[in-house]
């Protein structure tokens, strides 16, 4: 089992140089919990832009600390016209330059520069994580909104540039018997793209993975999606549902990708995906379409 610890800060939020820190954290509201780290009992983010970041830890916890785990990964990747390959949000050579802005139910980090750089030079990316208890009761409703922002500083274009969400689902404290219903799967009314992930051995537990504004998705076996966001190829997830996930339990993971296109000089462009118990209806009520956006702006 997965062990977190609680950073707890009397609601008061801490940004500085000397809290220039690329560590992992649990945030919590109420009683749900929500931990970035690596695997293990480690707390540095991932080292590797390319394999580390699929076996990099995320626990979603829903009643104490010590409940059953639902989650394994939730991370993020990117790709411009200037790689080869996707690239994870990697703990850079500079990290010193991160800062880290923590709130109990909230974390940022802040200027976070790409480990690959070539191209690239000119990118910044900020990461959001918020967590929030839906009935405070800690019966299993909460929801982990997760946000990347990238910005251009650069005086010149970037072309090509796409995001990827990745998550490892560990519905009920497990990986080998996730279900994707295919009925369940793919785009709602308002555009965004839904993964409904369920535990063939607890009836009615379920949980949601949400593209806002995504451009497409991909959902399959680890080695299906974790083998192509670390392969050294670039690849496009047109909405494929892979191999026996509707139909059997396995060790089952999933991917959102935005394609934004050009990011101009100054600009940029933000990103978000969710992580619901319980679903689907629940996250239909939140009304998520209209808490969150998927957008492209000027700075």
């Amino acid at each position: 089992m997965k062990i977190a610890v609680v950073a707890a800060l009397a609601g008061l939020a801490l940004t500085s140089a000397a809290m220039a820190q690329w560590t992992g954290v649990t945030i919590n509201d109420g009683t749900a919990y929500f931990r970035v780290a690596t695997s293990g009992t480690g707390t540095t983010m991932p080292a590797s832009s390319t394999g580390g970041a699929t076996g990099f830890q995320a626990d979603f916890r829903l009643g104490s600390l010590t409940s059953t785990d639902h989650l394994y990964t939730n991370w993020w990747w990117y790709r411009t016209a200037n790689d080869t390959r996707e690239h994870a949000i990697a703990s850079p050579s500079g990290s010193a330059a991160v800062s880290r802005s923590l709130l109990p139910n909230e974390v940022t980090y802040s200027n976070i520069q790409p480990q690959t750089t070539g191209g690239n030079s000119f990118l910044r990316f900020a990461l959001n994580y918020r967590i929030v208890d839906l009935d405070g009761a800690g019966t299993g409703a909460a929801i982990v909104y997760s946000t990347l922002t990238v910005t251009n500083t650069g005086t010149t274009d970037i072309l090509g540039l796409n995001l990827f969400n990745y998550v490892d689902y560990y519905l009920n404290g497990g990986d080998s018997n996730d279900v994707v219903p295919l009925s369940n799967t793919g785009t709602t009314a308002g555009g965004d793209r839904w993964i409904t992930v369920n535990d063939s051995l607890a009836a009615g537990l379920g949980m949601s993975h949400i593209g806002i504004g995504a451009s497409s998705f991909g959902v399959g076996s680890f080695s299906a999606v974790g083998g192509q966001m670390t392969d050294t190829n670039t690849d496009n997830f047109n909405n494929f549902n892979n191999g026996a996930t509707p139909t059997g339990g396995q060790d089952l993971t999933g991917v959102f990708q935005w394609n934004f296109g050009t990011i101009i000089a100054g600009g940029s462009a933000s990103a978000t995906s969710v992580v619901v118990i319980p679903t689907p209806a629940a996250a239909a009520l939140l009304g998520l379409g209209g808490l969150v956006a998927t957008r492209r702006r000027r700075a």
